[in-house]
């Protein structure tokens, strides 16, 4: 990995203290990218992560953020302006289902994945200088949904449209 592909960059990786999105953030602090990453349970995960980087040599800050109302984001970020927003908030994708459709369960999905990218984008904006790139990721659930997964597919659909809608909005945004 170049150490200094990514050392112009400063990311915003919400949900960086696990999965993915501790993945991605490990690797973009390997290229050399400033970040926060955000967590919403998990302020051990968060603190592990943000120290392993740090121990590296890399720059990362940890933030608590809740996407369902994101209010705190321009404070958690105290004047840094990230340039890139990865997203990988969500909530658990597989429980307990009520039925063949478990509407409970699609509100649950759009609120992280709809509403709750929409209000982080939305507190996110105006303190970025100049364009904003997203990585906002897809799944082949998408494509292929299951019995177990028909109200996470609807829901990362809808996102999926949001991120066009606010790409056609925005001509300052790479999504």
């Amino acid at each position: 990995i170049d150490k200094t592909a990514m050392a112009d960059r400063k990311a915003l990786i919400v949900g960086g203290s696990r999965g993915l999105g501790e993945a991605a953030a490990k690797i973009l602090a390997a290229s050399g990218s400033d970040m926060a990453i955000t967590y919403f349970h998990g302020a051990e995960d968060a603190a592990r992560v943000r120290d392993e980087i740090n121990a590296w040599g890399g720059r990362c800050r940890a933030i608590r953020l809740d996407v369902a109302s994101p209010d705190n984001l321009a404070g958690g970020l105290d004047g840094w302006p990230p340039d890139q927003l990865y997203y990988f908030a969500t909530p658990a994708i597989f429980g307990p289902r009520v039925g063949a459709f478990d509407r409970a369960r699609l509100d649950e999905f759009l609120s992280c994945y709809v509403s709750g990218f929409d209000k982080v984008y939305r507190a996110l904006r105006p303190l970025v200088r100049g364009g904003l790139d997203i990585f906002y990721p897809s799944s082949v659930a998408v494509e292929v949904a299951d019995r177990e997964t028909v109200e996470y597919a609807a829901a990362k659909l809808a996102g999926e449209s949001l991120c066009r809608e606010i790409a056609r909005q925005d001509e300052n945004v790479n999504i």
